[in-house]
């Protein structure tokens, strides 16, 4: 018996060990998005590839690894825990607003992110590397599919014009590259002998983020890079060194190619056009600005329903379309609003409460900046997207409370100056004693 365990226990060790293994579980992670091979089904074959990567990591876990992220589980869990508690209120007063699915999948969600909160404990930097390395390459394939000529060509375009990938619609496409461009930021900040690799993988989450023709993605790229701006003028004011993220760069003159005018109406890089037909189509993300604030609006009136624990999971928020005079139920395309109708009052405390601790935290150990430039892209998404049901977005979560300060605190820590208690910095002390 105990050399059974002993085996056990060595197996479960060789899984987490692997360096393959960050790899595998953030590809299960990425090909979640692929829903033009879910086959209209509830699960579809990256749901199960994913749930058995999950338990794979979670029986490693259980049989090796002493070591928990308690506080992270507790706040996941609560989350989850408040879902379920909308949705039962919801199937106690109003059973049609409440969507089985829309729960299966929250569960589903929370399930990924625990595990993976489970088994990058310790070796976050190594699943922060996978994870971007992961989208990236899958944004490449997706590209690749996209330009050569192939039978798979027609599947990666939303209407002929917006690359879609195996998603179902482009924003999940400017999703990936936002994050995956969140998570390049904080690599580059801190790993300087990866930068190269760093710099290519953030030309493949700009150009697929870009011939998405996605205005959000648009906007979080806009925004990042001008923070990163005022931030390092605001360090070269203070006299402190610092490094600018290149992996900026190949993102930011994509997206300066494909809008920036050129004589007689061309651009360098193709976008697609809206048209009156798409005013309501969310998935093309583009020109709904108008839609988005009444989708906001409307929501914030939908959940006086039930402000203390919300209108549970599933489309709660009603959009007439003036054209024909029907009404749907859609989400609000932003994810705080989403999840202040999802889970009322108590979940965006809780929300709140968290980003709350993340900033606090990043403040104390100086690098809120940093964790502010690196996470913008993926948080500026969200806000004009829902992405309370993608596993990354509570990941990327995850990683900000904690894993993210301390990689940007070692990195900040090498970029800036010791100082002797005279004030004088360690390479002025040695510059004098030679």
């Amino acid at each position: 018996m105990g050399q059974g365990q002993g085996n056990t226990a060595k197996l479960a060790a060789s899984i987490l060990s692997s360096p393959l293994t960050p790899y595998v579980f953030s590809i299960s992670i990425v090909s979640l998005i692929f829903k033009q091979i879910q086959f209209n089904t509830v699960v579809g074959p990256m749901e199960l590839f994913a749930a058995a990567a999950c338990i794979v990591l979670i029986f490693a876990v259980v049989a090796c690894e002493p070591r928990r992220p308690i506080k992270p589980l507790v706040v996941a869990s609560s989350f989850l825990l408040l879902v379920f508690v909308s949705a039962a209120f919801a199937l106690l007063t109003d059973p049609q607003r409440l969507s089985i699915r829309d729960g299966i999948a929250y569960a589903f969600t929370f399930f990924v992110v625990c595990t993976f909160m489970l088994a990058s404990y310790g070796r976050e930097t190594r699943y922060v590397r996978a994870l971007a390395f992961a989208i990236s390459g899958v944004l490449f394939v997706f590209i690749f599919l996209a330009v050569v000529p192939n039978p798979l060509q027609a599947m990666m375009y939303y209407q002929g014009t917006k690359l879609q990938g195996l998603s179902n619609n482009p924003n999940q496409i400017g999703f990936l590259a936002a994050a995956g461009l969140s998570l390049l930021l904080v690599l580059d900040f801190k790993e300087k002998s990866f930068r190269p690799i760093l710099v290519l993988a953030s030309g493949f989450c700009g150009f697929a983020g870009t011939i998405t023709d996605s205005s959000a993605f648009t906007l979080a790229v806009a925004v990042t890079f001008i923070l990163t701006l005022a931030f390092f003028g605001l360090r070269l004011l203070q006299r402190t060194p610092q490094r600018l993220p290149f992996v900026l760069v190949l993102p930011v003159l994509f997206l300066l190619a494909a809008h920036l005018p050129l004589p007689e109406g061309t651009r360098l890089l193709p976008v697609g056009a809206s048209s009156s037909a798409e005013l309501l189509d969310m998935d093309a993300d583009g020109g709904q600005g108008t839609v988005r604030l009444t989708l906001w609006r409307n929501a914030l009136s939908a959940v006086l329903a039930s402000p203390i624990v919300g209108l549970g999971p599933g489309p709660q928020v009603p959009l007439t379309d003036a054209a024909t005079n029907t009404t749907s139920l859609n989400e609000a395309h932003n994810t705080v609003i989403d999840l202040l109708v999802v889970t009322g009052a108590l979940g965006l405390a809780l929300f709140v409460a968290t980003v709350g601790w993340i900033l606090r935290d990043a403040y104390r150990a100086r690098v809120l900046g940093l964790l502010f430039i690196s996470v913008a892209p993926v948080s500026l998404f969200s806000l004009l997207h829902y992405e309370g049901r993608q596993p990354l977005f509570w990941i990327i979560l995850y990683l900000a409370s904690g894993p993210f300060v301390d990689m940007l605190r070692r990195a900040d820590d090498s970029e800036r100056p010791t100082t002797s208690p005279a004030g004088q910095s360690q390479a002025a002390i040695a510059a004098g004693q030679r």
